[in-house]
């Protein structure tokens, strides 16, 4: 397969979402956000100024928030859903919303929260009653479902862009300052050990992922995935190298790590192995999204626009996109119900809903 290279456009891309994370006057760029929210049969967009809502089944817009562009009001990362069934939405302008998605298709906020001081990049992390958001200034908040804070976080981080993975009890908070942290749920105080959090040796952009039986796999742009053993904060051997820095998280399936790089290969790793993939992939383009699983596929979408299935032994088949569709792809795929949600950017049309023959079902357009 004949590797694409943007060697232009990445560089710029992370650099600016580098700067831009740590306080620097570089403008914001990024992907669009995605969630899909089964119960009301509605996909959430967060792109640029606005979050819209549209229907699962047409595409077509049920409600736009804010009405009208707001200068400050950018965000990027995807809305979470909480228990009482409202979105958390963190925004380029330093504020967390909570928003009500059933105000007769004029949503409104329940409240904004103001405290952060830089932007947040990565989706809050709902956990029953309360909301954990990262934020750029090196703060994890942690806030009720009302927007009061539940208890003052330590300030001792680098920038934090990535949501933050949960066993129920314990939060693992990835850093761009090559750490890893532990801190109790309730509470907010460091896991005994994890006091000053866990050098990894490079910085952590995508979410890493938790086994069952306590194991963190982390990836890191030092072109390696690390193994945590959280029950004592142990780093174990081997570690799973990449060609290529990892921007994006891996994907945990029966003991196999799936995980894309931005040399444009792709692995499957066993987590009990000796750190040698069991098979690699050359997409040809980088990959910065988690593969998504959907109809017992892996689909992985790249820079240079193209969208592959993958099966979980290896077998790997691209799907033909109309020359509408081959704009760069940078997110993570989100499965809703019997439809693949892919976002893309430098494009008129930013989200295209993919049945499981590869047919483009609908897509969402900035005309519309």
């Amino acid at each position: 397969m004949k590797k694409k290279h943007f060697a232009v456009l990445m560089p710029l891309l992370i650099l600016s979402l580098f700067l831009s994370a740590c306080g620097s006057a570089v403008p914001a760029g990024a992907w669009p956000g995605i969630t899909y929210d089964e119960s009301r049969g509605l996909v959430y967009l967060a792109y640029n100024q606005s979050v819209l809502a549209l229907r699962v089944e047409d595409g077509v817009t049920q409600w736009k928030y804010p009405a009208e562009a707001q200068p400050a009001f950018q965000v990027f990362s995807a809305p979470q859903l909480s228990d009482d069934q409202q979105l958390v939405i963190g925004t380029y302008g330093n504020q967390l919303y909570k928003l009500n998605p059933d105000n007769s298709g004029n949503p409104a906020p329940n409240w904004p929260f103001n405290g952060a001081s830089n932007r947040y990049i990565g989706s809050a992390l709902v956990v029953g009653e309360s909301i954990f958001a990262a934020n750029a200034d090196g703060h994890l908040y942690a806030l009720n479902l009302d927007g009061q804070l539940i208890w003052p976080d330590q300030d001792n981080r680098g920038p934090l862009w990535t949501q933050p993975v949960s066993d129920g009890e314990i939060l693992y908070i990835p850093s761009m300052d090559h750490r890893i942290y532990a801190i109790e749920m309730a509470s907010g105080d460091p896991v005994p050990g994890w006091e000053n959090g866990l050098d990894l040796g490079s910085a952590i952009v995508g979410q890493p992922a938790l086994s069952e039986d306590g194991l963190l796999f982390v990836s890191t742009l030092d072109k390696s995935i690390v193994t945590v053993d959280t029950r004592n904060g142990d780093l174990l051997d081997p570690n799973f190298v990449t060609q290529g820095s990892l921007w994006s998280g891996p994907t945990l399936i029966d003991g196999q790590l799936y995980i894309g790089d931005l040399d444009g290969m792709f692995y499957a790793f066993d987590i009990r192995g000796n750190g040698e993939a069991d098979w690699t992939l050359d997409l040809g383009s980088a990959v910065t999204g988690t593969p998504a699983l959907f109809d017992e596929l892996l689909y992985v979408a790249t820079e240079a626009g193209q969208l592959f299935s993958i099966s979980l032994d290896g077998s790997i088949s691209e799907i033909p996109l109309l020359e509408a569709y081959q704009a760069a792809k940078y997110g993570s795929p989100v499965v809703a119900g019997d439809l693949l949600l892919i976002g893309m950017v430098n494009s008129d049309v930013i989200l295209i809903a993919v049945d499981a023959s590869g047919k483009v079902a609908w897509q969402y357009s900035q005309a519309q």
